[in-house]
């Protein structure tokens, strides 16, 4: 019964958010994404000063996407948690719960230098196919690296490397509407 209401939820209230979601990750990978954002990469106002832009490649900073929608059992789980701490009432089937869980598709986006966070930041915050559902991003990094790579940490809720050296950002987004 859980499973097919789930499918169920996911055809009806998900397929617009797969579908944006699919264009997005299928640009992050094109090299004319990234020229048509040369002034988040090299500074704002690069374009303008640079009559010829070609001499300055635009670097291609995402290294791997990986996208997935959370499994059956996993959203169990997930769901009994919300019950236990009060942000579920109880772990029924239902569209309305379903609509709570925050993580029922993800987007993993791995680029090749800390630097590149940046530009990735951007991107994010100012597609207009998006908005920020919680206005600080958990920053699971050192405060140190941050500040190095140009992001204020006062936009994050930073939490530090985890113990075994894993590093992110977790952004949740909705589409908009």
């Amino acid at each position: 019964r859980f499973a097919a209401a789930y499918d169920s939820y996911l055809k009806s209230r998900f397929s617009t958010t797969l579908d944006v979601m699919a264009g997005f990750i299928a640009e992050l990978n094109t090299i004319e994404f990234w020229e048509r954002r040369r002034d988040v990469i090299y500074g704002e106002g690069f374009s303008r000063r640079h009559s010829s832009p070609s001499e300055h490649p635009v670097p291609q900073p995402v290294h791997q996407v990986k996208a997935r929608v959370k499994y059956v059992d996993s959203l169990k789980l997930k769901m009994a948690e919300m019950v236990e701490t009060g942000e579920l009432e109880h772990d029924e089937p239902r569209q309305h719960n379903f609509d709570l869980v925050n993580d029922i598709y993800g987007v993993r986006i791995v680029v090749y230098f800390p630097l590149q966070l940046t530009w990735i930041d951007h991107v994010i915050r100012n597609d207009s196919r998006f908005e920020l559902a919680s206005a600080r991003p958990k920053a699971f990094q050192d405060l140190e690296l941050l500040n190095r790579v140009g992001l204020k940490p006062d936009d994050f809720d930073v939490r530090g490397r985890k113990i075994n050296g894993y590093s992110s950002v977790h952004y949740t987004v909705r589409i908009s509407q």
